[in-house]
């Protein structure tokens, strides 16, 4: 599967022209000294519009793993109930009583859009897809609040009802996806 997953992002990669395009895409930047596996900042990009093929919806392993993937309804602004988190500079408050974990999910995977942007698509269980629904359905106007390992990954503003049970993260760049979708699907 990972084998698979290489093949597509090198054939990805071979589609683009230039040198600082394919370096930039895989992650490779001169003078870059960041240590950390995480994104540096954090993206805040609206999920794609765009015409989603259905995704894989295999588990990626026979036995699912504990993981520490925690995916909170929050606010960038302070909201009476919520508890308040400041990381990588930034503060938000999320609901500790509505959240999305990794036992709701059934794949995590890299993906570029057609613009090559990168994202980690979080494809849900039926289950979880239904807990998706519900919690967006009844918190339009706030964010869902990503977060791996207690580390703040992505802030999404939920704009309507997600029904499809895919939710888009965006990601700084390949690398970052990359490592983002291997941490969720080890268990980290």
């Amino acid at each position: 599967m990972r084998l698979s997953r290489l093949s597509i992002c090198l054939g990805l990669v071979a589609v683009l022209s230039g040198c600082q395009v394919i370096d930039r895409v895989m992650g490779i930047t001169s003078g870059s000294t960041s240590s950390s596996s995480l994104p540096s900042d954090i993206p805040t990009a609206p999920p794609p519009n765009q015409t989603q093929t259905k995704a894989p919806t295999a588990k990626p392993s026979q036995q699912k793993v504990n993981s520490s993937l925690v995916i909170y309804v929050g606010a960038t602004s302070e909201v009476s109930g919520y508890t308040q988190v400041t990381q990588k500079g930034r503060t938000v408050y999320v609901d500790p009583t509505q959240t999305l974990v990794y036992t709701d999910l059934s794949n995590a995977l890299a993906v570029l859009d057609e613009s090559n942007n990168p994202y980690v698509n979080l494809v849900f269980s039926q289950a979880g897809a239904q807990k998706l629904s519900a919690l967006t359905a009844k918190n339009v106007g706030k964010s869902l609040i990503v977060t791996l390992n207690n580390e703040l990954i992505s802030i999404l503003k939920i704009d309507a009802r997600n029904s499809n049970g895919i939710l888009h993260v965006p990601m700084k760049s390949v690398s970052d996806a990359q490592t983002v979708e291997r941490r969720i699907l080890d268990g980290e």
